[in-house]
């Protein structure tokens, strides 16, 4: 089992701030990531492959029926991001 903090600050777009938690099998995370946006609280699953110097992270897809985002069949690991040392 894996728990950790994850922050999207985009530029000029609303933040989300939250925990992750979820399994580690291999190199691969698979989890539930729980955020504060706008002043709410949502979930989304969540994906990651840990590499020796990146984590890549599967993108989001909206779902037209309910404009959510969401991790479909097609997602693929095309958000990259830098390691940085693990905080306590």
């Amino acid at each position: 089992q894996v728990t950790g903090r994850m922050e999207h600050i985009p530029f000029e777009k609303d933040s989300r701030k939250g925990t992750i938690e979820g399994l580690k099998t291999g190199n691969l995370i698979s989890g539930i990531w729980t955020f504060m946006q706008e002043g709410m609280t949502d979930t989304l699953a969540v994906e990651l492959k840990l590499n020796d110097s990146t984590v890549l992270q599967k993108a989001y897809v909206t779902d037209q029926s309910t404009g959510r985002q969401k991790l479909s069949d097609a997602s693929e690991f095309s958000i990259r991001f830098e390691k940085t040392a693990c905080q306590d």
